[in-house]
């Protein structure tokens, strides 16, 4: 009986340690940074060429591009100017352009339309870049531009 009461509180003694070391585990995955995780971070913006070759520009590279400094509904936003991000990807020539972002939310431009006034809005968390422009109604902004195909 002495034994299977002592082998009966080994056991759960195990057991307990065994749960308190899950539980441990399982606290640290939760408490992970967000920044720690990539799929937090929105992927870099692939740059289609008329060629049909493409350059891809991560974040950092686009945040270090000359910024503009717009108020949009009523906030400074800061970004590079479309022909500064084109020319960062080396385009040089083209008729139009396509900004896709979240949703599959796409926005074309021809060459005439681009000026100053539409930037890719830096979003330091999570890594992405917003097309804005206090000239373009925000329900047709592209959110989380990702790909941006040059004709």
């Amino acid at each position: 009986m002495k034994t299977i009461l002592r082998s009966m509180v080994i056991a759960g003694f195990v057991l307990l340690a065994g749960c308190a070391g899950l539980r441990s585990s399982v606290k640290d995955l939760t408490q992970a940074s967000p920044t720690s995780d990539a799929s937090t971070q929105a992927p870099p913006v692939e740059v289609v060429l008329a060629d049909g070759t493409s350059v891809t520009l991560v974040y950092q590279t686009i945040a270090n591009l000359p910024l503009q400094f717009l108020s949009i509904n009523g906030k400074t936003e800061q970004g590079p100017t479309i022909p500064d991000f084109l020319a960062a990807a080396g385009v040089t020539d083209f008729s139009q352009v396509t900004f896709t972002g979240l949703e599959n939310r796409t926005l074309t431009f021809t060459r005439d339309q681009l000026n100053d006034g539409i930037i890719l809005a830096l979003r330091e968390h999570p890594h992405a870049v917003n097309l804005m422009s206090p000239n373009i109604p925000d329900s047709q902004w592209v959110l989380h531009v990702f790909r941006v195909q040059v004709q």
